[in-house]
């Protein structure tokens, strides 16, 4: 994720709910670090994607909406 308070952070998805086609993660920071802080909602989470090849790609998986 890269998001406007936090620059760019790793994390590790801990819990996905899926409900009516939307779908909730909750992502918790590796290092024991905050995966987003406040002023981080609407930034882009990506994940990095490997071809055949092992060439890496970033694809986008979801908008932060909030941090706790």
């Amino acid at each position: 994720m890269f998001g406007a308070s936090s620059k760019c952070t790793t994390g590790q998805i801990v819990t996905v709910v899926v409900s009516e086609n939307l779908g909730i993660f909750a992502v918790e920071g590796m290092n024991g670090e905050n995966f987003g802080k406040p002023g981080d909602s609407g930034a882009i989470v990506f994940r990095e994607v490997f071809d055949d090849h092992k060439e890496g790609h970033l694809e986008v998986v979801a908008i932060l909406s909030g941090t706790i």
